[in-house]
């Protein structure tokens, strides 16, 4: 064989060792995708989010969410209920409120009044024990804790998470300017 060929042949060789080696990479990079750490903003925990599950959140769960809705729900009962249109709405709510009490205690005492009239002392007595009043005991085991891997994962899917990681969104090229000129 020619010299040439042999050569030819050990840049093939060459160049497709290298391809291999670089789809290998590839496949490695695409196993792991790219993820972003946020820092809740109710408990200040650290999560990891995939690319995927990664949609702007601020909370690391739905528990943080709800307490913060919750905080925003109360903060604004506050400020309706100290104005003038909060304290009367207030002030007949607890007065309807009252009347239904009233009319519901009325109904109670007629009802133990027939109850006396209609009761036999000689029956087994009714009353309740203290133990009968508490609820049952539930033997709850602690979750066992999840194993530790060397690789990172994301906090809602739980899936592999490349080890280098964004701190904040990802900005997309626009096709329009940002500004005029």
């Amino acid at each position: 064989m020619s010299s040439a060929v042999l050569a030819a042949r050990s840049r093939y060789r060459l160049r497709s060792a290298h391809s291999r080696l670089q789809q290998e990479r590839a496949m490695q990079a695409a196993a792991l995708i790219s993820g972003r750490t946020l820092r809740c903003a109710f408990c200040h925990t650290e999560v990891l989010v995939c690319v995927d599950c990664d949609r702007g959140q601020r909370y690391c769960s739905a528990e943080c969410r709800k307490q913060v809705r919750l905080a925003s729900q109360r903060r604004a009962s506050r400020i309706y209920q100290s104005s003038r249109a909060g304290r009367c709405h207030h002030a007949r709510r607890q007065q309807r409120l009252r009347a239904r009490q009233r009319i519901r205690q009325q109904e109670q005492e007629q009802e133990q009044e027939l109850i006396a009239k209609n009761s036999d002392s000689s029956g087994p007595s009714q009353e309740a024990h203290a133990d009968d009043l508490l609820p049952p005991r539930l033997n709850v085991r602690p979750a066992a804790l999840p194993k530790t891997t060397s690789t990172w994962h994301c906090h809602w899917c739980a899936r592999p998470v490349a080890s280098v990681v964004r701190r904040n969104w990802l900005i997309h090229a626009t096709r329009e300017p940002i500004c005029d000129p």
